[in-house]
């Protein structure tokens, strides 16, 4: 048993090796782990991680992602699990494979849900396949469930779900008192008893791709995962383009039952979308091989798709789009002799765009304005 008394530093017994030995699954989340432990151990998940870490809150953070060391340290000692296992539980070497930037802590990860929380409230972080959990001896939530690109269950051929079937309110297991993960703790109903969605045959197929190609040798994880990210930008700008020409290849590119959501995600990044909107957008992406992307390019280019556009999309265009429009990166620049008669002027220099764009996601979704 442990109690709720831990925080008090007059009360902090010393850490042990806990009496109940929960052992995680394969691909299990560190966050589904640890509330596994502390429904066998009769306690709320809230009490336990007091009682590891002292003060930390740590349900306002994302615990899937990382943590630093000397936690990982006191977790070990009372799990009698070791720090290596408990690392490959959260999501830092699975991105860390797909991704071309250094992940760091205090932002937001490429590929991963994002997890908004204001104090222990959190929103559509935690999507989840129904019949999975249906189908568990004890249920338990998955790291591919964590992963933005990822909006179906290869294995039951169905969509994931991001809240609640009966309420619509969001998955918080780290608030549940009850000892099964498959109660939502707004109202209290099985999430696992409600059937899900079909998906759709091609995006079941572009999932499996992905999935494979993280862990497969010599598949070139980073480049496939650059592509695809040139794809949803190139899907989200066309949506919202101005220009007749690019409307048209919009049209030629998506479905008319399908524009209308694209278009209306405008400003928020992917990785705080819904399962629905991620999977809509994903469903139009070509990640095919090099040479196909190639011929795709030139297919658009010759309906008037701009090299300037292509190049605009993201701070560095794959390699693959570079080699097509015959350019180098970085960029060779013209620079011009200075004249000496000119006077110096320092401006200031602007926000950075990915604080911009940030900030302009935590307005709209604070505000709930527009469909995420």
């Amino acid at each position: 048993m442990v109690y709720s008394n831990e925080r008090a530093k007059s009360n902090q017994a010393h850490l042990r090796r806990w009496p109940v030995n929960t052992v995680p699954y394969d691909d299990e989340l560190l966050s589904s782990w640890l509330v596994r432990v502390s429904f066998d151990h009769f306690t709320a998940p809230l009490i336990l991680t007091s009682y590891l870490w002292g003060n930390w809150r740590a349900w306002t953070f994302d615990l899937d992602r990382e943590l630093s060391v000397a936690r990982l340290n006191k977790l070990s000692v009372c799990s009698g699990i070791s720090v290596s296992q408990l690392q490959r539980m959260s999501l830092r070497s699975t991105i860390e494979k797909i991704s071309r930037t250094n992940l760091i802590q205090q932002s937001m990860w490429p590929w991963v849900v994002a997890r908004h929380t204001r104090n222990l409230n959190t929103y559509r972080y935690q999507p989840f396949c129904p019949k999975c959990l249906k189908d568990d001896s004890e249920p338990y939530f998955r790291r591919t469930w964590r992963l933005s690109f990822v909006t179906v269950c290869t294995k039951h051929l169905c969509q994931l779900l991001d809240c609640c079937p009966h309420c619509k309110q969001s998955i918080e297991p780290h608030r549940l008192k009850t000892k099964t993960l498959t109660e939502c703790r707004h109202c209290h109903q099985n999430i696992s008893a409600e059937p899900s969605k079909r998906a759709n045959g091609k995006l079941i197929k572009i999932t499996n791709e992905l999935i494979n190609s993280i862990d497969e040798p010599n598949t070139g994880a980073r480049d496939i995962f650059h592509q695809l990210e040139f794809w949803i930008a190139a899907l989200r700008k066309l949506s919202i383009s101005k220009s007749t020409t690019h409307k048209e290849i919009f049209s030629g590119l998506v479905d008319a039952k399908d524009r209308k959501l694209i278009s209306s995600c405008r400003g928020v990044n992917f990785n705080f979308l819904t399962v629905e909107s991620r999977s809509v957008i994903l469903k139009y992406c070509n990640i095919a091989n090099s040479d196909l992307l190639a011929q795709e390019l030139s297919r658009l280019s010759s309906q008037g798709l701009s090299s300037s556009f292509m190049t605009s999309l993201l701070t560095i265009p794959p390699l693959t789009v570079l080699n097509f429009l015959g350019l180098t990166w970085p960029p060779e620049s013209n620079t011009k002799r200075a004249c000496p008669q000119s006077p110096i002027i320092i401006k200031k220099a602007p926000r950075p765009r990915p604080l911009v764009e940030k900030s302009w996601e935590l307005l709209l979704r604070k505000h709930r304005l527009g469909k995420l």
